[in-house]
């Protein structure tokens, strides 16, 4: 009777019973299960590296290959590393490690990129980024060869470059406004837009991967001259901006170390003879000036808008010390104030254009809340709350930005 009741009692709670007999449930036979067996990483090594095409391109490493004629003293060096990825994959089999054919081969890549990039060879080092990029996807531990040290390395043998510093250095030199607007006369403006997408989805690969224990190395990003101004270049297109925000944005998830996104890039004081000023940094100026730019509207610069918002944000709540840089800052609650007010006056005045577009609207308010609450969150803060008044008094070179302040807010208190 009891177990009657207990039976009913988990049917009524939606609880599965088992009422087969004890006897029968031990003549049940085992189901066999087959051992997956594990991924054929050195196979998939093989295939990616010299199968790998970009649309439109001819096979990447063929490519590579061809472009050894055009490096001059650096030719031996150059087929010295294409060498030795063919060495390496050339007689696969299934006893190869898959660790010491990704760290030969990763190497490999790595002197052969320095040397394309240093020999300005845009469009092959456009194809060998892409290449790098979909190993470290394909391969989960392609990365870590990437950046762990090298192991039996002859002491004639130089070591491998580091990524960062060449991704770094491609980025001054490339990712210019000039060039990707077609006045470098030397290569075609199509070419570097390529190699500006290639580089950007590079770093932004990355950083999405990289292990935690080589977190650091990413500090190399924002600690080289020129990286971030010439990512965050108003000049810029909005398409390429919408970009490079998204990387700066991720960085900010990526590190613990937040100091370096909230400082100078090394050398920065002593070219300009200068005490660093953290109230205005330069990047965080940069990045104020564009959210406050009414020049650039459209969906890309909404998409800008909203990675610059989520970047001050991450830091701000990563640590009290980046609260007090970030609230101390010349320029960001002024911006913040101007971004608000551009946000609800379309609302306000009922612009026909977002009226008729309920997901704009959305996204709208959303915005709008993400600005509020930022703003909210650097005024308010526990400890040595900024002069708001202060602030906007010093932004002398916004006009009107005290009227702005008490209309947007006696808006949104409406």
């Amino acid at each position: 009777m009891d177990m009657d009741v207990d039976m009913e009692a988990d049917m009524l709670f939606g609880m599965d019973v088992d009422a087969t007999p004890q006897k029968a449930r031990e003549k049940l036979p085992a189901e066999d299960f087959d051992e997956p067996e594990p991924p054929d990483w050195a196979g998939r090594l093989h295939q990616i590296v010299f199968m790998h095409t970009l649309p439109s391109k001819s096979n990447t490493f063929q490519t590579l290959l061809s472009e050894s004629s055009s490096l001059g003293d650096d030719t031996a060096a150059y087929n010295r590393a294409s060498s030795a990825i063919l060495d390496a994959l050339g007689s696969l089999s299934k006893s190869n490690d898959a660790d010491t054919l990704m760290r030969t081969v990763s190497r490999a890549l790595l002197q052969m990129a320095n040397l394309l990039h240093s020999h300005n060879l845009v469009s092959s080092f456009t194809a060998l980024l892409n290449l790098l990029t979909t190993l470290i996807i394909s391969i989960p531990r392609f990365i870590d060869t990437l950046f762990a040290s090298p192991v039996n390395i002859s002491h004639r043998d130089a070591p491998p470059p580091d990524l960062l510093a060449t991704l770094c250095h491609g980025v001054v030199i490339h990712l210019t406004p000039d060039r990707l607007r077609g006045k470098d006369i030397i290569v075609d403006r199509t070419d570097h837009i390529d190699l500006a997408k290639e580089l950007v989805t590079l770093l932004d690969a990355i950083i999405w991967s990289v292990p935690t224990d080589y977190e650091t190395r990413l500090n190399t990003i924002p600690r080289t001259a020129g990286v971030f101004s010439t990512l965050l270049n108003p000049a810029h297109s909005k398409w390429f901006l919408r970009q490079s925000t998204r990387l700066v944005s991720l960085l900010t998830t990526r590190t613990n170390n937040f100091r370096h996104l909230l400082s100078f890039p090394d050398g920065a004081s002593e070219q300009t003879n200068t005490q660093k000023d953290y109230t205005s940094i330069p990047h965080i100026d940069q990045m104020c000036a564009l959210l406050s730019d009414p020049k650039k509207s459209g969906s890309d610069a909404d998409v800008m808008r909203h990675h610059i918002l989520s970047f001050f944000t991450l830091l701000a709540t990563s640590h009290p010390d980046a609260l007090t840089i970030l609230a101390e800052s010349k320029n960001l609650l002024p911006s913040l104030v101007v971004h608000l007010c551009d946000l609800t006056t379309p609302l306000w005045e009922e612009d026909a254009a977002l009226m008729s577009a309920p997901a704009q609207i959305d996204v709208t308010i959303e915005a709008i809340t993400h600005t509020l609450l930022l703003l909210h969150y650097l005024v308010f803060r526990p400890e040595q709350p900024p002069s708001l008044r202060q602030k906007l008094h010093q932004a002398r070179h916004i006009n009107g930005i005290h009227h702005t302040f008490v209309v947007t807010l006696g808006r949104l208190a409406c």
